[in-house]
């Protein structure tokens, strides 16, 4: 019994905010790099939801360092916080653009009715012949209806060169990205979507649906 004191007080005493590589939720285990309907099917509704949009700007330079391309993405980040009850630690779950960047651990939970698994909306369409590069949006909606998630961004594009007068600013270009996560039952992949301004122009396999 001596043995097991001291392992009961370091986990007393294990740090809020500590990250973590994983939630283990009753629909089963969501990990780094996975979506909000990933999250949604396993875990259900946060206890708690936190979002915002940050601006991001990232600056390339051409080999000549005298042209450069400014990028600024609006970026919608996401806290979603889980609570399991007072005999597990709280998980907060960190989404940019729908997507799973940081699980970080905190203290002991308080509720008294945990989270539970939701149903994920289910595609109406057949994944191997509905989607083409090309598609608008529009198209994809008659065919498929509504995903089961959709994720926003924009990023802005503006040529900077160096003249005799200083600084050139070019005219900004707005671009608007979506992205849209088709589920299609246990036994299928999904299919992740991306949109730039209204036409598709990626589709990508992910993990299997959920019935």
């Amino acid at each position: 019994m001596r043995a097991s004191v001291p392992l009961l007080f370091l986990a007393a005493l294990a740090p809020s905010g500590a990250r973590a590589d994983a939630v283990d939720c009753d629909g089963g285990v969501v990990f780094m790099g996975q979506n909000a309907v990933d999250l949604l099917a396993k875990c259900g509704e946060p206890s708690f939801r936190e979002e915002r949009d940050e601006e991001r700007s990232t600056v390339v330079f051409d080999s000549s360092q005298q042209l450069t391309e400014v990028h600024t993405t609006r970026v919608h980040v996401a806290r979603w916080t889980y609570d399991f009850g007072p005999t597990r630690f709280l998980q907060s779950v960190i989404l940019e653009n729908g997507r799973i960047v940081s699980i970080q651990r905190g203290g002991y939970g308080l509720a008294t009715a945990p989270p539970r698994p939701e149903r994920v909306s289910m595609a109406r369409c057949d994944p191997q012949r509905s989607f083409h590069l090309g598609d608008s949006a529009y198209e994809v909606l008659s065919r498929c209806g509504e995903p089961a998630s959709r994720e926003f961004k924009q990023v802005e594009r503006q040529i900077s060169a160096a003249g005799v007068e200083g600084i050139v600013h070019g005219p900004a270009a707005v671009i608007d990205i979506e992205t849209w996560t088709y589920n299609f039952g246990a036994r299928t992949f999904q299919r992740r979507l991306k949109f730039v301004d209204g036409w598709l122009v990626d589709i990508a396999t992910g993990t299997y649906g959920y019935d």
